[in-house]
């Protein structure tokens, strides 16, 4: 009887350990799955997401407080890449430099790809640091630097306001996390001749 007892509890402690060991491995996937971005897998996995082209993967990365508050949606997202830098050469090979002095919740990378040709295609990515949700993507001052890149300076801020007008988008956050409206924009860049 003895015996039988011992051989039960060896079973239960097993199966225990069988169970807490499962707890573990789903709980460190789920902390890999979700686990807070610092600003160079922000960097990293933004430049991967503009060269497959995946929308939603650039939406994962920002700010939801962004999104939801600016509109955006992988439609508009998918629109105004497709009519600014996703006409150009594929994102491969991408290099990225941080730049300096920045405010110590904001990193920007300058990101400069080869084009095949002479030169390199440049663009800015910038991530900010959210007292709510950490380190995000600021998903509409990128799409505004695919604007300022594909119409070569101001005139890139005239296509950012018409395309995200088009597309439901009511503004910007800028750089230092700060929102626009598209209105306020219009206005400024009206009177800088755009």
């Amino acid at each position: 009887m003895l015996s039988i007892n011992v051989s039960s509890q060896r079973i239960r402690s097993r199966r225990v350990l069988a169970a807490i060991l499962a707890v573990c491995v789903v709980a460190a996937g789920v902390y890999w799955v979700y686990r807070p971005l610092n600003p160079d897998a922000i960097a990293a996995r933004a430049i991967d997401a503009l060269g497959k082209h995946d929308a939603v993967g650039l939406i994962a990365l920002a700010d939801p407080e962004e999104v939801s508050r600016l509109h955006v949606t992988p439609a508009a997202i998918e629109d105004i890449l497709s009519k600014t830098i996703w006409q150009e050469p594929t994102i491969r090979n991408a290099s990225r430099t941080h730049m300096e002095q920045t405010p110590d919740d904001q990193y920007v990378w300058l990101v400069k790809w080869p084009t095949g040709g002479a030169g390199a295609i440049d663009l800015s990515v910038v991530a900010v640091d959210s007292q709510t949700v950490g380190w995000k993507l600021d998903l509409t001052c990128l799409l505004w630097a695919a604007c300022w890149r594909h119409s070569d300076g101001p005139a890139g801020a005239r296509e950012y306001i018409d395309l995200a007008r088009k597309n439901g988008v009511s503004g910007i956050r800028q750089q230092a996390g700060n929102y626009v409206s598209l209105d306020k924009l219009d206005n400024s860049v009206k009177d800088i001749g755009y």
